[in-house]
């Protein structure tokens, strides 16, 4: 195939494989705890399930990073991509708790590995004084694709079946995939001794610098408080009456928002500053919360997918900017490690919101989630002062 040149052949790639990638994301991440809920587990053993897959991520991600930076982000992103479609062929064998734990453990994992190989390439790929729009940008064909993931997921899994919904995931994972690594541009491996250079990032991981420490400290209130419910939306609307059809349109719907406005949000990024966006997001999200302690009628919902929308519209090019701020040196160990502290901050509390939600209620699992996510965006704007 003729090359493109780096630049414009990592960006077509990067932008394929959001699409494809996007609609096989969106589809499991819409209908994988309401599968869990339809075959008769638990709020709390769903959110076990979340806790021990989101641990091996966890563990996982600084290694990973050090491969990015050894053999290359685009090798990283096409491994990724596999690991996605091993989780989604993990739902075709016949549903047990085991089964759960490893397709989710698989998806954390395409998620960890994945999201700092293709935030390495993109940012080795383009200006730096352009970075914030050209994420918003990808993210915004990202979120174009998951506007149809979860609506055409769900019409299959209420016509035909689960099993249907996850081979059609399945299939455009593979496609996607396949497509990101004949349109890439193959980069150098940069290290003599990969083992040497994936144990300095565990080390590294436990002795930050002090800006990464800043970054740790937001990441870990921002995803301690969105997991406690997040991963279970699904499951916590299905467990509220909502159709299949009508969880697909949820999702459906903030991917719309998101798709419409990631560009413009990463605009803004580039012109007031990552930190006050990444504060608005969270303003939006806890506005969100508010609505969802009681998520009825659908028309409810439909406006609590758009806040939703829009808080992740806006804090996905903050987030990505300010690492790159803070890390310009060993990049995609800086965008594993991020992920890794992301992972563990996340690992327990879908356990914590599981059991807050069967025993206690939802206000409670809503309002310490609002505490956690504002205390983030504030100290946001307070502390990461570049």
């Amino acid at each position: 195939m003729p090359r493109l040149g780096h630049w414009r052949g990592n960006l077509l790639a990067l932008a394929v494989f959001a699409v494809f990638r996007g609609f096989s994301v969106s589809g499991f991440h819409a209908f994988f705890t309401a599968y869990m809920k339809y075959v008769g587990f638990s709020m709390g053993s769903i959110g076990s399930v979340i806790t021990i897959a989101s641990l091996t991520g966890a563990i996982l991600a600084p290694g990973f990073g050090a491969f990015i930076d050894c053999y290359g982000a685009r090798i990283a992103t096409s491994i990724t991509g596999v690991i996605l479609a091993i989780a989604l062929a993990l739902l075709l064998a016949p549903p047990s708790y085991l089964v759960f734990v490893a397709a989710y453990a698989f998806f954390m994992l395409a998620f960890v590995f994945g999201q700092p190989a293709r935030a390495t390439l993109l940012a080795k790929s383009v200006p730096r004084e352009k970075h914030g729009y050209y994420v918003g940008l990808l993210a915004a064909l990202f979120s174009a694709a998951r506007i149809a993931g979860p609506l055409v997921t769900g019409l299959i899994v209420a016509r035909f079946s689960f099993r249907t919904g996850w081979i059609l995931l399945l299939f455009f994972a593979c496609i996607g995939v396949s497509l990101f690594h004949l349109l890439s541009e193959r980069d150098p491996r940069k290290c003599t001794n990969p083992i040497e250079e994936m144990k300095g990032a565990y080390r590294r991981i436990l002795s930050p610098s002090e800006n990464l420490k800043k970054i740790y400290t937001l990441i870990a209130m921002d995803r301690t408080g969105w997991s406690l419910w997040f991963p279970m939306l699904s499951a916590y609307l299905y467990g509220h009456g909502y159709s299949e059809e009508q969880v697909g349109a949820i999702f459906t719907i903030g991917a719309f928002i998101q798709a419409l406005s990631m560009t413009g949000w990463g605009r803004l990024v580039d012109k007031v500053g990552p930190q006050r966006v990444l504060l608005a997001s969270e303003l939006v999200g806890v506005t969100a919360m508010a609505l969802l302690v009681d998520p009825v009628p659908f028309l409810k919902g439909a406006l609590i997918a758009a806040l939703l929308g829009t808080s992740i519209a806006s804090w996905v090019p903050s987030y990505n900017k300010l690492i790159a701020l803070y890390a310009p040196q060993r990049l995609g160990e800086a965008y594993a490690s991020a992920n890794s502290v992301r992972s563990l901050a996340g690992s327990f509390t879908p356990s914590i919101g599981g059991l807050l939600f069967d025993y206690v209620g939802p206000a409670s699992v809503f309002g310490l989630s609002s505490i956690l996510v504002l205390s983030a965006g504030l100290y946001a704007v307070e502390k990461l002062k570049i």
